[in-house]
């Protein structure tokens, strides 16, 4: 999935560990406001 980000001109695209369950389930932001 990430080289198909990176071919739809993506740069800051990163393979998480554990994926995107791990990532909430440690508590990191999952929301931005701009």
């Amino acid at each position: 999935m990430a080289r198909q980000f990176m071919a739809l001109g993506f740069t800051k695209v990163y393979v998480l560990q554990g994926g995107w369950q791990e990532w909430k389930r440690a508590g990191f932001p999952t929301e931005r406001a701009d």
